[in-house]
């Protein structure tokens, strides 16, 4: 049998108890606040990944095989597992939906791709995951075949799950990752903001195509009309209320204004996929909505559903208009019909997660926006921004590429990330924080990635696609010692020990207490043993 804990963040994404001492990891992965433990998620994965238990020869193995993730908040699924992992804890990450009970959005939300030899059968897919031969994903990315070896010695590659998945080195140096990887996945970005990844060619495409505009950068002169909102629109998922053209989409040129002899839905309006168009059309309405201001995060009710909100922007002149817009959940943006920005993710609404650059024609524009909710509320956030570019890119814009300071170049990169929306980040990952990575384009085409990484310590290295998809781990040994990779991974672990017993003391029956107790203490030995053991903070 293998075993693992189901909606392992469940829990772990309330505010936070304490902190260990120390900065958190880019963009807070890893984190070390210390989570309340409060939750219907199987917590006490903290507590079990430290037991063994008998296996079916009698013989102790590790009590939990793999951590379940991607059905609850993946930031605190992969925190939890990169501190147990840090403490040398060799648990495999497996994928999780729980459809319909956590999600009514479809089956295989998560999922875990098992690689098997020979024709496939139950037993040798249950040994995949047992053993880490596989991968975590949505569905949109995938990263195949991932293997390791030192520097110039690829005949001792060891590929994931693979005869144990580790990979020995007689002294600290340095080894090359590959995966083969693929997406259709929109809003990957990179965790680290260090990371500028292989976009020479395409940063310079983009460079040469406004080279002309450099002159100018003055704002366009343009009048923003006022809001008006339709739907919610039910569906029957999170992924078909994005995919299926509701009526505003369809009916894409209709005026925006309110219809007097029509019905006012005021934002209620509910429309199955199939059946008749024009009679669900019947008695809708566009509401407007006097008092949005633009700056501000605007919310809508409804679950696996759509809300098209829409204005029109008189342009005195034909021109740019660069936009900061959020979302909650996915979003889609017309203007003048054309579709310009399209993400399918799960977020939470906030200022600038995404920066498109829109073409205004002389006089009236029409946009249009389709924000999509899984579960939740759900909302958006807009403002224009009066300068199409920031004062700082203009200025590296007109200095001679040959003449960029290094972190001139990581700026323009930086910036030029957040304006493309096919590409996606590729993060090589050791110890829980990015090293190195790549860009890729989110159109399905598999690319062979290498990664070279500096290995000082017994560690365990591992590629992900940020949120959408992560390898499990390659183990690498280094002089034959244990992985303890972080003093403060351990501390956080002991800490989260005594909060979870705290939480979930109460619920043991009196006759279970004392045996619950003695598995805590258990718990508890096992971090201080490691927290001696580790040497890097």
């Amino acid at each position: 049998a293998i075993t693992g804990p189901a909606h392992s963040a469940s829990g772990l994404t309330g505010n936070p108890v304490g902190f260990v001492e120390g900065k958190d990891g880019p963009a807070g992965l890893p984190s070390y606040a210390i989570p309340p433990y409060d939750g219907i998620g199987a917590n006490e994965y903290i507590v079990d990944v430290t037991h063994k238990v008998p296996g079916p020869d009698e013989k102790l193995v590790p009590a939990v095989d793999f951590i379940s993730t991607m059905d609850t908040d993946r930031r605190a699924e992969l925190n939890m597992w990169y501190h147990t992992l840090n403490c040398g804890f060799r648990v495999k990450a497996s994928g999780e939906t729980d459809f319909p009970c956590i999600s009514g959005q479809r089956v295989g939300l998560g999922r875990v791709y098992v690689k098997v030899d020979g024709k496939l059968t139950y037993d040798k897919w249950c040994d995949g995951i047992q053993n880490g031969r596989s991968y975590i994903s949505d569905g949109l990315s995938h990263l195949l075949d991932f293997s390791a070896f030192p520097i110039g010695k690829p005949k001792n590659a060891v590929a994931v799950g693979e005869d144990g998945g580790t990979l020995r080195l007689e002294k600290p140096g340095k080894i090359l990752l590959k995966v083969k990887s693929a997406s259709r996945f929109r809003g990957g970005r990179m965790i680290s903001s260090s990371i500028t990844g292989n976009l020479t060619e395409r940063l310079t495409q983009w460079e040469e195509s406004i080279r002309n505009k450099l002159g100018n950068d003055e704002p366009l002169k343009a009048r923003l009309g006022p809001w008006f909102s339709m739907g919610p629109f039910q569906s029957t998922s999170f992924d078909k209320a994005f995919e299926h053209p509701f009526p505003p989409e369809r009916e894409i040129d209709a005026p925006i204004a309110p219809k007097p002899s029509r019905k006012n839905l005021k934002g209620n309006q509910i429309e199955k996929e199939k059946g008749s168009s024009k009679n669900q059309s019947e008695g809708l309405s566009w509401l407007k909505q006097p008092s949005w201001k633009d700056g501000e995060i605007q919310s809508f009710p409804g679950q696996n559903c759509a809300t098209y909100v829409s204005r029109v922007i008189k342009a005195e002149t034909k021109g740019t208009m660069l936009l900061s817009l959020g979302s909650n959940d996915a979003i889609k943006v017309w203007v003048n019909r054309k579709l310009v920005w399209s993400k399918l993710i799960q977020r939470a609404t906030a200022p600038g997660q995404d920066m498109v650059l829109i073409d205004l024609d002389k006089g009236d524009n029409r946009l249009l926006m389709k924000i999509v909710n899984g579960s939740g509320g759900h909302g958006f956030y807009f403002k224009r921004q009066h300068k199409v570019r920031p004062d700082y890119i203009m200025e590296i814009l007109r200095t001679n590429p040959k003449l960029r300071t290094k972190e001139q170049i990581d700026s323009l990169t930086h910036y030029y990330v957040g304006l493309d929306p096919e590409l996606l980040g590729v993060e090589a990952v050791v110890n829980g924080y990015p090293v190195d990575g790549q860009f890729i384009l989110s159109d399905g085409k598999t690319r062979d990635l290498e990664f070279v990484v500096d290995v000082k310590q017994s560690s365990w290295v591992a590629v992900r696609i940020f949120p959408s998809a992560h390898t499990n781990p390659i183990w690498v040994e280094v002089a034959g010692k244990p992985v303890r990779a972080s003093r403060r991974s351990a501390e956080w672990c002991l800490r989260g020990v005594d909060q979870c017993w705290s939480q979930k003391s109460r619920f043991y029956a009196k006759e279970e207490k004392q045996d619950a107790e003695r598995a805590y203490e258990h718990a508890r030995r096992v971090y201080r043993k490691i927290l001696s053991e580790c040497k890097t903070p």
